[in-house]
């Protein structure tokens, strides 16, 4: 026999507003006698009046209410939170509860007893003796004749962190001797304790401990007789202790044979998983700890375990994202040797948000009752919903082949009764109904005919894609079975249109030119249809360097260059998915744009007396390419100015003036673009320089310069061109600079400076005439030399010539060829008159 739902999952509260919800730390919140009848109790914010308040309501075995909910608690100020239940063989019920305040020390544990038919026993009545600080998390289980037991977490009470208490109760709601202390181990704390009893009256307790398996929580139990009296030491459950164990929840059949489950986190490799544990009525574990859920994606946890007379069982636990939306609630079902039934299943219908937090309750028999919080599914934030199941046969089905046609295509029919068949209903005495349809834009029209049980299928026009079509056929006694097939609609591909042509553009040289297409251009009545763009010139070709078109944007973006004056057929095509096209082409009209030439300043030198010739056009530029002609000038103040025939202008400066002069001019490109005014700045040297008698510089240009000093102590240098220098008196400094110069230092102490290599092939007349000096620093240090020695190193030797001395330098030194080059002559001086450090400093 397998398990079947009965009927849909509804919902348990009736009151709605705010939240109605159970709670992982108490997950007894359902109790099933032995015909299947059964209660359902959870908290609901606000409903009382003052917080949380506790409700109930009861079902009969066919899962119809009894009445209406009702609430559990007498007082009702402040909260009163976490209830559970526990029912008898006959129906007989207590319910349990955490009150904030009412014992007058933080929180405390209350119980409420109720006949079968609902009907209040006594008042409610505080269950713990000890009212310091916080006693919370109460559970409390019931054996077939009423007897029952309460456990709670207490905190502080056993000196460490929170402890496991306990009371038991006769089946008058006696307290059978004082409340007693579970856990043996103190040590940080022992929490969230869950109680299962058997038929006679024997219990166990479990519960979380931190720290005492040596990785964070663990789960423990101890085992109690029916009088109260403890059987063996405190054990713990799991196996496995790394990392934390809890959530744990605890069943026990007739004979008190019982089950262990909890929550593992990382142990099947992903997140939390849910394992279990069965045991003997003697306390025996049987076989090893497993794992219940096969799903092990993501997280899988808050486990309960309810236990039939025989020792079947069921598991329960939420499964995040299992479900497609958040937490789902899952069960497993096993026999009494701990065999899986079937497959784990789906216990929520309503998947949006999460579902979680669930609770079992078995009768005798097997059947079963799931309730759980479901989010946002009553209109009103949580909501407690719940779904019966029965050992009874329902309808099985053979499936239905998926469906794949074109669009537009004609209707397709279904033998319903050819996919369902029920042992106890003929197929008409079924019912079909179309349980969920993923994609209603597929169809024009889902029908079932009763009579033939033929599903018809009446395709939408222009409709394609995929959806999952869940059938559910429903025998007589409310047991249905579902079945779901996909459905494939293909697209038929329709070549795009051009809805609106392309408007005609302009762009103008050299100007940024941008245009976006725009995007009612192109039309596609394939839904969901994505066009691609591309564009050419009109024949085919690429478009030119400087456009470019951004198929992404719809963008054509570029600026076009002089030789880009005219006029583009551009074409769009725009491309579907599977290559069917449409074009447009429209024009792109270019513009010239003129601009004026451009002239740079010039700068010119000569010597008094000389001319130049400078061709004004070569240094002016026309982005247009245009011919360019001088167009005005002003003349020079000094020298005169001629236009030659050839188009060049030569510059002649009078004699016997030096200094600067210029003239300026304009540069025309025929299509009346003119340049701004460019100045020719010249600078006229004189052909000689003469000195005074005092202390002074003179300085030579490019031309061959002769520069006489007199008195003082003078700084000549002969720049480039073949100069000759005269230092007259004084004590002066002479550089000859390029060109083969001519040096006479006069009287006086004098020094002459070399500083190039390229300064080669001077002659002095006077070396030595006074105190002269031939000072080589600067020339060895742009060498590369910086020794005390260029002769050793083999830069620099002395030749004599006749009366006269060549100082020699080879630039390489040593390490190159060995190549001299006379530096400077001096006249009538021999080699050995020169000296390293004395009259040649280095």
């Amino acid at each position: 026999m397998s398990i079947v739902p009965i009927g849909s999952e509804f919902r348990v509260n009736t009151h709605t507003s705010s939240e109605q919800r159970t709670f992982t730390e108490t997950p007894q919140s359902v109790a099933m006698d032995a015909d299947g009848d059964f209660v359902v109790t959870w908290s609901s914010n606000g409903q009382d009046g003052s917080g949380w308040g506790v409700y109930a309501q009861r079902y009969n075995a066919a899962g119809q209410a009894l009445g209406n909910e009702f609430r559990v608690n007498t007082i009702t100020s402040n909260s009163q939170q976490f209830s559970t239940v526990a029912m008898d063989a006959d129906g007989d019920f207590v319910v349990t509860w955490s009150s904030n305040g009412q014992d007058g020390s933080g929180w405390g544990v209350y119980a409420q007893r109720y006949n079968a038919v609902g009907e209040a026993i006594g008042d409610q009545f505080r269950v713990n003796s000890y009212t310091s600080g916080t006693q919370q998390f109460s559970t409390v289980a019931m054996d077939d004749d009423g007897d029952f037991v309460v456990t709670w977490s207490s905190n502080s009470q056993d000196g460490s962190g929170w402890g496991v208490y306990a009371q038991r109760y006769n089946a008058a709601g006696q307290a059978l001797g004082n409340e007693f202390q579970v856990n043996s181990y103190t040590s940080g704390s022992q929490i969230y304790s869950k109680v299962a009893m058997d038929a006679d009256g024997d219990f166990v307790v479990i519960w979380n401990s931190a720290g005492q398996d040596g990785s964070s929580y663990g789960v423990y139990a101890q085992r109690y007789s029916a009088a109260g009296e403890v059987l063996g030491g405190e054990f713990k459950v799991n196996t496995y202790t790394s990392s934390t164990q809890r959530f744990s929840s605890v069943a026990m059949d007739a004979d008190g044979d019982f089950v262990v489950t909890w929550t593992s986190s990382g142990q099947d490799g992903s997140g939390w998983g849910v394992y279990a544990q069965r045991y003997s009525a003697a306390g025996e574990a049987l076989g090893q700890e497993f794992r219940v859920h096969t799903f092990t994606s993501g997280s899988q946890l808050y486990s309960t375990v309810a236990m039939d007379a025989d020792g079947d069982f069921v598991i329960t636990w939420s499964s995040n994202a299992q479900d497609g939306s958040g937490y789902g609630v899952y069960a497993q079902r096993y026999n009494a040797a701990g065999e899986a039934l079937g497959d784990e299943f789906q216990v929520n219908t309503y998947t949006n948000n999460s579902q979680r937090f669930s609770n079992v309750a078995m009768d005798a028999d097997g059947d079963f009752i799931v309730n759980w919080t479901s989010n946002g599914q009553d209109g009103s934030s949580y909501g407690v919903y719940a779904q019966l199941y029965r050992e009874l046969e329902a309808p099985s089905s053979t499936g239905i082949s998926n469906v794949i046609v074109q669009e537009d295509a004609p209707n397709t029919v279904i033998d319903l009764f050819a996919a369902f068949t029920d042992d106890d209903d003929t197929d008409t005495n079924l019912t079909y109904t179309i349980a969920n349809n993923s994609n209603p834009s597929l169809f024009a029209a889902t029908t079932v005919d009763a009579v033939t049980g033929e599903l018809i299928l009446d395709y939408a026009t222009n409709a394609n894609g995929t959806g999952n079509l869940t059938i559910r056929a429903t025998d007589s006694d409310g047991l249905f079975v579902e079945t779901t097939f996909g459905v494939t609609v293909t697209a038929v591909n329709d070549t795009p249109t051009v809805v609106n042509s392309i408007p005609n553009q302009s762009a103008a040289e050299d100007i940024p030119f941008s245009f976006l297409l725009p995007a009612n251009t192109f039309s596609d009545v394939d839904a969901g249809s994505s066009l691609a763009y591309t564009a050419t010139l009109s024949n085919g070709n690429a478009l030119p360097s400087w456009l470019t078109f951004n198929a992404a944007t719809r963008t054509f973006s570029g600026t076009p260059l002089n030789g880009m004056v005219g006029s583009l057929d551009i074409r769009v095509t725009a491309t579907d998915e599977v290559g069917a096209n449409v074009s447009n082409t429209f024009n792109l009209a270019i513009a010239n744009t003129n601009y004026a030439p451009i002239t740079n300043d010039e700068v010119a030198t000569l010597t008094e007396g000389n001319s130049i010739t400078l061709d004004l056009l070569a240094n002016a530029t026309d982005a247009d390419g245009d011919v360019l002609t001088v167009g005005s000038f002003i003349n020079p103040t000094y020298g005169t100015l001629v236009q030659n025939e050839e188009g060049t202008f030569t510059y002649t400066a009078p004699l016997n003036f030096s200094g600067a002069d210029s003239f300026t001019y304009t540069v025309s490109d025929g299509h009346g673009g003119t340049s701004e005014m460019a100045t020719v700045s010249l600078t006229v040297d004189p052909l000689n320089l003469e000195g005074t008698a005092a202390s002074e510089t003179l300085i030579g240009t490019s031309s061959d310069n002769i520069i006489n000093a007199y008195g003082g102590r003078d700084v000549i240098e002969g720049k480039a061109g073949d100069d000759m220098l005269n230092g007259g008196r004084g004590n002066d400094v002479l550089t000859g600079g390029s060109g083969a110069d001519l040096l006479v230092g006069g009287a006086g102490s004098d020094t002459f400076v070399y500083t190039d290599f390229n300064d080669k092939g001077d002659t002095i007349t006077d070396f030595g005439v006074g105190r002269d000096v031939l000072d080589l620093r600067t020339l060895f240090d742009n060498l590369g030399y910086a020794g005390a020695n260029p002769i050793a190193a083999g830069y620099m030797q002395f030749v004599q010539s006749g009366s006269n001395t060549q100082v020699q330098i080879d630039p390489d030194g040593v390490a190159g060829s060995q190549n001299f080059s006379s530096l400077v002559t001096l006249n009538n001086v021999t080699t050995t008159a020169l000296m390293i450090g004395s009259n040649v400093i280095v």
